[in-house]
């Protein structure tokens, strides 16, 4: 045979193949048998790569999330919640990503133990140190974070409520070991209030909490969003006393993975993580990429219409990737992290009587490997700003708090310049709160006792009361107009003025949070 007919033949020969390989992989595609697909993916990361599993079974992931808005994004994402040919985790990111809903907490836990699925949702950071003992068998590792909850969890009262010095002797329904237990102790802890104290009606969800309330078995309840428009409309002359959009950095909702399967399988967290914070730059950037996420989201979670699939958005901060960066440490920031709210969160649940036991470290229980993998940048991709205020109106200066609560900074005598300990009494308890209430105004009232005129009081605890809001703006980079400074002088004496130890009493710095 001439060689120019091998060649023709040859040539005829590979073009058999090659279409019969393209026409199998379509066939593939189209009947949905996408375990089969092995698309190589390559992933940048800090000065080296990561491959995606490859191979029957390995280039999926399988998430475990529960009805709550932070989860819009992989949803939306993924164009549901089965692997799909649509998926953009699968087109862009060469993965395919299966989601499973529970609402029930055990449910999800035991799935995830049983390795029903591979990474799990319904971890939120501040409850996480009354949770961490029941996980510990499993090695968790919190890789992620989802959102940070922006009025979608909420303190409902009476009319008799307005604040949480209000709660001495009326009950207060709290479900136990949960992001509405937590919220509810940084509230009592802002107002300088001792949880034994109080007549709390321990429940089993925000659910049976809200329920209490509508019958009338409780003044107080914490509770989630929508609950909370049910509770006021059920019982007359109620309201939301304090939320997380006052609150806003109290609950942080994230991801867990086994530390085992996190190490072999870093590739596809980085595949996961890098297509929802694609997806989160979506929504938080586009009304149109908004309204696409809550569509999807209503198609898919049963009983949610659209209209409180966008509700449930608004209520969270959908948290970027520069958001979670600056929550696990990665680069600096001014707002609550990770390890911040783990660590206070232990000890409020601990003074509360709660056994947390002998808390891991924070850096023990993340793996933030993939997370700095992936490197986004640009637009949608930046950290939250830090809010900001109108300027403080001169009502604002009586308006009632929500929380209040007297704390000890140190000046000089006949001084308005902070001493190291006044820094470091701001550092431990002014800082720490006007970061997990980052939405709340800020009222710092200034006093002294009755030494000298009064005229120079007045002045000098309204300066000693500026010091402390300016160290505030210039170390944590806080909006000076959040804060309201009231010198109040004598004025509002806390014990007698004729005694050396009720002079050092009244010598004190209020700290209030109260609305606009």
């Amino acid at each position: 045979m001439p060689k120019k007919e091998l060649r023709t033949g040859v040539k005829l020969l590979i073009i058999i193949v090659v279409l019969g390989l393209l026409g199998t992989a379509y066939w593939a595609a189209r009947s949905g048998k996408f375990s089969w697909v092995t698309a190589k993916k390559r992933v940048a990361t800090e000065g080296k790569k990561i491959d995606i599993p490859k191979g029957k079974g390995k280039n999926i992931i399988r998430a475990g999330i529960n009805t709550w808005g932070g989860y819009v994004p992989g949803v939306y994402y993924n164009s549901g919640f089965a692997p799909n040919e649509n998926s953009r985790f699968y087109k862009e990111q060469g993965i395919l990503v299966e989601f499973k809903r529970f609402d029930e907490v055990d449910k999800m836990r035991s799935a995830w133990r049983n390795g029903d699925i591979d990474v799990m949702g319904l971890v939120t950071v501040d409850s996480l140190p009354v949770e961490i003992a029941g996980l510990a068998q499993d090695d968790p590792k919190n890789f992620m974070q989802i959102s940070w909850s922006r009025g979608g969890d909420a303190v409902v009262g009476t009319r008799a409520i307005n604040s949480a010095a209000d709660l001495a002797g009326k009950k207060v329904a709290v479900a136990l070991n949960t992001p509405s237990h937590s919220l509810f102790l940084l509230w009592l802890a802002a107002g300088g209030i001792d949880y034994g104290d109080l007549n709390i009606v321990g429940t089993p969800s925000s659910v049976q909490s809200a329920q209490m309330f509508k019958s009338g078995a409780v003044d107080c309840a914490v509770v989630w969003s929508p609950d909370d428009e049910d509770c006021i409309k059920s019982v007359p002359g109620s309201r939301v006393v304090f939320s997380t959009r006052e609150a806003t950095h109290a609950i942080a909702d994230t991801m867990v993975v086994k530390g085992s399967w996190a190490v072999a399988n870093q590739g596809l967290l980085a595949a996961f993580l890098k297509g929802w914070y694609k997806a989160v730059a979506e929504i938080n950037g586009d009304p149109g990429s908004k309204a696409a996420a809550a569509q999807i989201f209503s198609a898919n979670f049963s009983g949610i219409d659209v209209g409180l699939s966008t509700l449930m958005i608004d209520n969270c901060r959908l948290a970027s990737y520069g958001d979670a960066m600056q929550f696990y440490g990665m680069i600096p920031g001014a707002t609550m992290s990770g390890d911040e709210l783990y660590t206070k969160t232990g000890s409020m649940f601990t003074a509360a009587g709660f056994n947390v036991g002998s808390l891991p470290p924070w850096r023990s229980i993340i793996d933030t490997t993939a997370l700095a993998s992936i490197g986004l940048t640009g637009p949608g991709y930046e950290p939250e700003a830090s809010m900001k205020f109108s300027p403080p109106t001169q009502a604002m200066e009586v308006q009632p708090a929500v929380a209040e609560k007297g704390a000890s900074v140190n000046f000089e005598t006949g001084s308005s310049v902070l001493t190291i300990d006044g820094k470091i009494a701001i550092d431990e308890y002014f800082a720490p709160q006007s970061k997990v209430f980052a939405g709340s105004r800020v009222r710092i009232e200034g006093n002294t006792d009755s030494v000298g005129s009064r005229d120079l009081n007045m002045q000098l605890s309204h300066d000693r009361a500026m010091a402390v809001a300016a160290y505030l703006v210039s170390k944590y980079g806080f909006d000076q107009q959040r804060f309201v400074v009231v010198g109040n002088g004598p004025d509002k004496p806390v014990a007698s003025n004729k005694t050396a130890e009720g002079k050092a009493r009244n010598r004190r710095t209020d700290f209030a949070l109260i609305g606009e």
